[in-house]
């Protein structure tokens, strides 16, 4: 990698960080998806030196709405609550009698308190603190995607840098960031996968067993990391070449190692709640209503739901950014997928091109091949009728007849017949070669 582009990935990642900051410091502390459960999560790991547990009810589990989820995140973030005095480890929030979600007007779903203020100290100070752990998880995201681009490009510079524009100034990933929440540590963990699966490796063998691990940590973050299985698949199978034995070994290399990195938690969950996901106690409390497939209105509700969410959703997912910035994310997509088919269309005589020059070359190498077969039988056959023309068989001399019955004359005028017809056969497959 040049100068040019590591300069630009530095200064996308300053400006990311910049922007990370400024959402720490405006997202008002638990006005997030489940950012309280989460950070209870942390505080219970720090504190009480073990995993969380769930019990019916679930109201009376360890952490309650969040303790069926891999430990990892919080495990890391552990460490920088562990300062807090015993008198700080409480999460002090009051709902907001006049949330939305509660059939009021107001977008907050807490009552603000003074010790949130600035300068922050105690339970404050540690929340940002541990928001900064996603910040982390983000600007790694970040530069995952830039390397992720050069290999997927690396004669254009300028896609690595749009694409890690794209996600550091990705509105809903800015504010997933400033969070307490394993998402951040999630997306960081898949663009690894996403930039090693790209790679062209030396030693297959070695790329597996990071691949593993690399799963492994994402499965240790959130359960949906299963969906990055079909990505290591296919990279498997692009590696090995098409080989499926290959394909397979590989495969059986980096399932072991996730295996040994993960299957832990999800083997415990399955002694404990007889759930590999932990989630039926979860779903006794939380669940969502049954979605009608067959109702067309139903799918435009959620695929705009989710085009909204996936941009830009903030607070519980009920403060909404204006409705020209939706278009104008809308109107990014659209140009985007143009631009890609027309590139693909574009490209697709050139695939065409190089076939051709592909197959042109195979035939002018079977070409040659072929004309110094054919010149080495033609010697040989020559050698051949040489010496029955000279008399000689096994390399004793035939016996003397008469003219008449002599049969050398006519060996003669076969052999050359043959050399003519074999010099002009050689020399059309010459031509062709050509």
């Amino acid at each position: 990698m040049n100068s040019k582009p590591s300069l630009a990935l530095i200064l996308i990642l300053m400006l990311f960080l910049a922007l990370h900051a400024l959402y720490n410091w405006a997202t008002p502390l638990g006005e997030g998806p489940d950012e309280p459960g989460h950070l209870a999560y942390v505080l219970f790991v720090a504190f009480e030196q073990r995993l969380p547990l769930q019990r019916p009810p679930p109201a009376t589990s360890d952490v309650p709405g969040e303790g069926h989820q891999p430990p990892l995140a919080y495990l890391l973030a552990a460490p920088l609550v562990a300062w807090l005095p015993p008198d700080e480890r409480d999460i002090y929030l009051h709902p907001n009698p006049d949330f939305v979600w509660a059939g009021g007007a107001e977008p907050g779903a807490f009552v603000r308190a003074s010790r949130e203020l600035w300068p922050w100290h105690g339970l404050p100070l540690a929340w940002h603190v541990v928001r900064a752990v996603s910040g982390l998880a983000g600007a790694a995201t970040v530069a995952l995607t830039f390397l992720a681009a050069r290999r997927l490009a690396p004669h254009d510079p300028r896609l690595a840098t749009l694409a890690a524009l794209l996600v550091a100034l990705h509105p809903q990933f800015l504010f997933t960031s400033a969070l307490v929440s394993n998402d951040a540590l999630l997306a960081a963990l898949g663009a690894a996968l996403l930039w090693h699966s790209l790679a062209q490796p030396q030693a297959p063998e070695r790329w597996a067993l990071l691949a593993g691990m690399l799963f492994g940590l994402a499965l240790l973050t959130k359960q949906s990391a299963l969906l990055l299985g079909p990505l290591l698949l296919v990279a498997t199978w692009r590696i090995s070449g098409g080989a499926w034995r290959q394909a397979l070994r590989l495969s059986l290399r980096w399932m072991v190692v996730t295996l040994l990195v993960a299957g832990w938690w999800y083997a415990r969950n399955l002694w404990l709640y007889g759930d590999p996901f932990g989630l039926n106690l979860f779903q006794q409390k939380f669940t969502t209503q049954a979605f009608a497939w067959g109702d067309a209105a139903a799918w435009q509700s959620a695929l705009r739901q989710l085009f909204g969410s996936y941009w830009a959703r903030f607070g519980w997912m009920n403060i909404h950014p204006p409705a020209w910035m939706l278009w104008g994310y809308a109107l990014l997509c659209g140009v985007a997928f143009a631009g890609w088919l027309r590139r693909d269309a574009q490209d697709a005589p050139a695939r065409g091109n190089t076939d051709a020059k592909a197959q042109r070359r195979e035939g002018a190498k079977q070409g040659k091949v072929n004309t110094k077969a054919l010149r080495v039988g033609a010697a040989t056959l020559k050698t051949s009728l040489a010496q029955k023309s000279l008399g000689l068989t096994k390399g004793r001399p035939v016996a003397s007849t008469s003219s008449a019955n002599d049969p050398r004359p006519e060996l003669f005028r076969a052999k050359t017949r043959f050399q003519k017809g074999a010099f002009r056969f050689t020399i059309c497959s010459a031509d062709f070669s050509r």
